[in-house]
């Protein structure tokens, strides 16, 4: 019986060149018309690629450079062991390479045992020993103990016998297992979806993943049988094998909607290509090829039905570089001829079981029918076609249902041909109310792609129930969201609802109740007769203006109109708006005003206007008693809002963006309903009037009304919560009726630069939030009363206030203070005694800094920058041990460049609930050498610390190091760091969760610490185990790179053996080269491990990997490690002896017990020697001053002498 290899783990091939999947050594006259042959032939049926040697007759005795290639680009080797295999020298020469290749490459070995038995192979008995008899006497002893070497490498694994076994059945296991190893399984999400596996197989089989040519694949078939659904499965499973992929949905519709080059840019953005603004579809052609020629390219393209989309987002074959792969879906046969494909996949139906399952899972929530419904369920079924929409859309409709509904609906079924699967599918929408099916034919004619709240406002608004009957389509798999929250549908469905609305009345568009192509609206237009039925007219085209072949529209004669979208429209004239119109969106709307009759009552609730060219919207007073919602946002040449008197239900107006709105009308001052009012960016508007009575008004947005100087009283607005004045640069005066108002919440001043004063005090008892960001001329901040408990956090950064009332410190949800840029304060308010809850405090550019009050002691985060002097800060430092809370300090300052000012006698090991330190943009030259002494210390900053030469040793529990654009660094002191925090990291890292090490280093070589390293450019790299699994504890990889461009942020992707296992977070900012470290616990790699592993880097395509380096983190590596800190601790506590022997004045004992000096390895050694910097401190008098070792020393020889 056949037995599995021995691996732990099934591991993907890697991204090495390769040409063949798999090579098969086998001696020939022994299987290759056999065994040998059935098994190469199973191989090629699935689409593996292999190299089998057809030569009957080999020439020499040398192997061939043929086949000495062939093994070098093969990813598998299956050796077949038959009786005489080792009679032939040239097969043990091939196993010979074989092993080399396994041991270099990462070569995967299959071993089949045929007619020998396993034992015989590994010990050369029997045939095995009369072979090698014969070579001893031919060959030197050397190259006869290679190959016994290499045999009883390979024997000692396990592998496929066939004894007891039929061949046919070991000839299929093999080539399975195989095809498992190189395609991974299903996504979680997908492993539910009935018939996917065999499909998915299939595809992949086509694909030929090993083969480093550029393969065009379609997948073709009718509407509804899971194209999408297959392509996705595969670009899941694959996508890791690619440096760049792309999966781009719905093509044909989005080529309906939007303009190609739209399409192409989309493209060229989910690669993660950085692109120029083009609008030239040609020159979009030649952006995707020159940025993608020299890529591995996985790229999908669904649901193709022209030629020109394949061209122009495709191109040619040689658009991509070499292995790329272009699937596309398509539903035209015709598609298929046009263009030069390799392979071809046509989707057909699910078999009978599949199709069963399928359908009682939907319609019992069960894997198969009841007996009561058995017979039933096989009758749908057979007439479904295997099409699994129908079986899916069939099987919700049926759930639940009584058995008179399941008989009514078959003979429904049985009417229509297996051609007329929409016949099939209108069963569940027969089955619908008439609300539902309205919501549904809406759906399917207008909303299909509309996020899904604002289609269902739209609904609700035009009289239905939208919320429930969406949900109720949802439910009948009638509907689905995607997971941008958007409204989908089916291709088929959505046809099937379109044909419904046609259908009533084929040869007559005036009859027809939806209207959704212009063509169809034109000819309508051109009509004298009522057009009673139509009720719903939309034209919406994003990003693409319309032109109408009319100069004026009427649409007097719809009677019934109810809901009229013509975005992007193009139209001098508007002649009327009929009254029955609930709904009316224009945006880009070409007029100048609407037609709307005085004394005329109109049904309209929403009117959206955006963007257009609206002067004055209408002039007088107009019926609007239902209008609920008017949006004029970004009509930059409206004067002033209407008259409203007239619309007293109006519960949001949004005028976001009417540059020119100078005038506001008094109507509006008085709106008793009006629930938001959208001013931002008005940028004309100086006045509100002097009072708002507005009982309901609950958000008012004044946001960038630059020219705003005054705020009316709002007192007549008791309900106001929300009030934005960010960017209000001319206000200078604050009404005193908000200063106590009960129910704001959220206050933002942010940017108001004249604003000078709040008033004495304030009495806000609802306030949250108050932003004061930037009010540069605020002087002063007014006392807080008692019963502003709710106010916690406020934004006080860049105001010009002079201190902080104590008033403020004693709210209770007062947790944060953040004081920096407010330059007028020049030293630490005394008020800051009073901040008990205080928990987060931020400060810069303090002139004068002392020590922090003692009732801050609750502190978790401190954050002190941009100083100049540090002599202004060393009290302030020494006052830090008190903070037994902090576990998040910022320190960033520049000491200045004499030796005095650099000196700073503080010891951080006292700040033991540390676990977040960042000293980026500082100019020390060392990090405190305590450091180490932080036992929770997670996170450690230094980017751009340009002086900083030497790094310490690292805390073990230390997750994150960032020394970015540290240029001065040591490159050996570095090196022995990166080891040293490995290994701690090894061996304090939990093995019963995932834990990972980070760290981000400047560096041009790969430290010799990682022994396996790949020389030549590229991602990735490939090594075995060096010792048992039983004794790795970590594994530490090592990424030397450099970026192309700036890059802030990238999320690096690390991959072992095909699966992702690392997704790490880094921020570069420069063009250098950079080393990036990680390291993971065992947790994370146990079940990927094999004997050979290959580990891969996915980077963006601006970052360019130069060379990889790997070390397994073994238990040998932690005692070593474990024996050099021991080492250096007694080197350290004979240092402290040393020091506690210098003799030294009471007042200064305090200081120098809290100074260590920062030393290496071998400068402690030097220290204990008579030419060492603390044997001379021992040695001087008592009488003379003692040194005063600096924290942060301007050079490391500064104090030896």
């Amino acid at each position: 019986m056949a037995s599995a290899s021995s691996s732990t783990s099934i591991p993907l091939p890697s991204r090495r060149s390769c040409t063949y999947d798999v090579f098969l050594s086998f001696r020939g006259e022994d299987t290759r018309t056999g065994f040998t042959g059935h098994l190469y032939a199973a191989l090629n049926r699935k689409g593996i690629t292999t190299y089998k040697d057809d030569k009957n007759l080999r020439k020499g005795h040398v192997i061939s450079k043929e086949l000495l290639k062939a093994i070098e680009e093969s990813m598998f080797a299956v050796i077949v062991f038959s009786p005489d295999y080792a009679s032939s020298s040239w097969c043990l020469d091939e196993l010979q390479k074989i092993i080399e290749c396994k041991n270099q490459l990462g070569l995967q070995i299959e071993a089949v045992f045929y007619g020998v038995e396993p034992c015989d192979v590994r010990h050369q008995r029997g045939t095995f020993e009369e072979a090698f008899n014969k070579h001893e006497q031919r060959h030197d002893r050397e190259k006869v103990k290679r190959w016994k070497d290499a045999l009883t490498e390979v024997a000692a694994h396990s592998g496929w016998t066939s004894k007891n076994q039929d061949e046919a059945v070991l000839v299929e296991n093999i080539t399975q297992h195989i095809f498992e190893i190189l395609i991974p399984k299903l996504p979680s999400s997908m492993k539910n979806l009935v018939g996917i596996n065999s499909r998915v197989e299939q595809v992949i089989t086509l694909i030929g993943l090993g083969l480093n040519d550029v393969r065009f694949i379609a997948i073709w078939g009718m509407g509804g049988m899971g194209k999408t659904t297959i392509a996705r499965a595969v670009f899941d499973i694959i996508q890791s094998r690619f440096e760049v992929t792309c999966f781009l949905y719905d093509v044909r519709d989005r080529c309906e909607k939007k303009d190609i080059t739209h399409i192409q840019k989309q493209l060229l953005k989910q690669m993660n290509i950085s692109s120029n603004v083009v609008h030239d579809k040609e020159e979009w052609r030649r952006m995707i090829k020159n940025s993608l020629h020299l890529k591995k390219v996985l790229l999908v393209l669904d649901d193709v039905n022209h030629e020109k989309q394949l061209e122009n987002l495709a191109g040619e074959k040689d658009w991509f570089g070499p292995g790329s792969r272009i699937i596309m879906t398509t539903r035209d046969f015709h598609m298929l001829r046009k263009n030069k494909l390799h392979e071809t996949y046509n989707v057909e139906g699910l078999v009978e079981r599949e199709a069963l399952n399928l359908f009682s899972l939907e319609a019992f929530n069960l894997p198969k029918p009841s007996e009561e419904f058995l017979d039933l369920s096989k009758e749908v079924v057979k007439y479904s076609g295997g099409l699994p929409l129908a079986l899916k859309v069939l099987g919700s409709y049926l759930n639940g249902r009584p058995i008179a509904v399941w008989h009514s609906a078959i003979k429904r079924i049985k009417k229509s041909s297996h051609s007329e699967i929409i016949d099939v599918l209108k069963i569940s929408y027969m089955g619908l109310e008439d609300t539902e099916k309205n919501i549904f034919l809406d759906i399917a004619c207008f909303f299909k792609g509309w996020p899904k709240d604002y289609a269902t406002e739209i609904l609700e608004r035009c009289g239905h129930d939208a919320e429930i009957g969406i949900d109720i389509l949802i439910n009948r798999s009638l509907v689905t969201i995607h997971q941008n929250n958007t409204l989908g549908m089916h291709d088929l469905l959505e046809e099937m609802g379109k044909q419904i609305v046609i259908q009533k009345s084929p040869n007559d568009t005036c009859k027809h109740s939806r209207l959704w192509c212009l063509e169809d609206v034109e000819f309508v237009l051109t009509q004298k007769k009522e057009t009673e039925a139509i009720h719903s007219i939309v034209l919406h085209k994003v990003y693409r203006k319309t032109e109408v072949n009319q100069r004026d529209l009427s649409f007097s004669k719809m009677c019934q109109l109810k809901l009229l979208v013509l975005d992007f429209v193009e139209v001098p004239i508007l002649c009327d708006i009929p009254c029955t119109l609930k709904v009316f969106h224009w945006i880009s709307c070409p007029l100048k005003t609407l037609p709307l009759k005085d004394h005329q009552h109109y049904e309209l609730v929403e009117i959206v206007l955006s963007c257009s060219e609206i002067v004055q919207l209408w002039d007088g007073e107009k019926v609007l008693e239902k209008l609920e919602y008017l949006d004029l946002s970004g009509c930059r040449q409206l004067k002033q809002t209407p008259d409203l008197s007239r619309a007293p239900n109006l519960k949001k107006l949004d005028l976001w963006g009417c540059k020119e709105l100078d005038y506001i009308h008094r109507s509006l001052a008085h709106h008793k309903r009006l629930v938001e009012l959208k001013l931002s960016e008005c940028r004309s508007l100086k006045t509100l009037g002097e009072k708002l009575e507005m009982s309901s008004l609950e958000i008012l947005d004044l946001s960038d009304c630059s020219r705003l100087r005054r705020l009316p009283d709002l007192s007549g607005a008791p309900n106001l919560k929300t009030l934005d004045l960010d960017g209000c640069e001319e206000l200078n005066y604050f009404h005193p009726s908000l200063a106590h108002h009960k129910r704001l919440v959220d206050l933002n001043l942010r940017g108001c630069g004249r604003l000078e004063t709040l008033g004495d005090k304030l009495e806000m008892s609802s306030l949250e939030r108050l932003d004061l960001e930037s009010c540069s001329s605020l002087r002063r901040l007014p006392e807080f009363g008692d019963c502003m408990k709710q106010l916690s956090i406020p934004e006080l950064r860049y105001t010009g206030i002079e201190g902080v009332p104590t008033s403020l410190g004693s709210l209770a949800g007062m947790s944060e203070l953040d004081l920096s840029g407010c330059d007028n304060i020049t030293g630490l308010p005394l008020s800051l005694g009073c901040f008990v809850g205080l928990k987060k405090l931020v400060l810069s550019r303090f002139v004068e800094l002392s020590c922090l009050p003692h009732k801050t002691h609750g502190l978790e985060s401190l954050k002190v920058e941009d100083f100049s002097d540090s002599t202004n800060i060393v009290g302030f430092l020494r006052s830090l041990p008190c903070l037994t809370s902090l576990s998040s300090l910022t320190l960033s300052y520049d000491i200045g460049s004499s030796r005095e000012e650099s000196t700073l006698s503080y010891d951080i090991a006292h700040l033991a609930s540390l676990t977040h330190l960042d000293l980026s943009h500082s100019s020390f030259l060392r990090v405190p050498i305590s450091i180490h002494q932080l036992p929770r210390l997670t996170c450690l900053k230094l980017s751009f610390c340009d002086e900083l030469e030497v790094l310490p040793e690292l805390p073990s529990s230390l997750r994150e190091l960032n020394a970015e654009c540290c240029y001065s660094l040591d490159a050996s002191n570095v090196d022995d760091v990166i080891s040293k925090a490995c290994c701690g990291f090894a061996e304090s890292a939990s093995q019963d969760r995932e834990d990972i090490l980070q760290m981000l280093i400047p560096g041009k070589e790969i430290p010799a610490w990682f022994e396996h390293q790949e020389q030549d450019e590229g991602v990735s790299l490939s090594f075995p185990l060096n010792c048992p699994s039983t004794e790795m504890v970590a594994l530490a990889l090592c990424f030397l790179f450099d970026s192309i461009q700036d890059l802030h942020r990238f999320w690096p992707k690390v991959i072992c053996n095909g699966k992702e296992f690392i997704n790490a977070t880094l921020y570069v900012t420069t063009g250098s080269d950079n080393l990036f470290i990680v390291c993971v616990n065992g947790y994370y790699f146990s079940k990927l491990l094999c004997q050979h592993n290959r580990f891969q880097m996915l980077f963006p395509v601006d970052i360019r990997v130069k060379r990889c380096g790997a070390r397994w983190v073994c238990k040998q590596d932690i005692q070593e490690f474990k024996k050099r800190r021991s080492q250096t601790g007694k080197r350290k506590a004979t240092l402290e002896l040393n020091m506690d022997m210098i003799p030294h004045s009471s007042t200064s004992r305090n200081k120098m017990l809290v100074v260590a000096p920062q030393l290496n390895e071998q400068e402690e050694e030097r220290a204990v020697t008579a030419e060492g910097p603390i044997r001379h401190l021992a040695s001087r008098k008592s009488s003379d001053p003692p040194e005063l070792l600096p924290l942060f020393p301007l050079h490391p020889s500064s104090h030896s002498s």
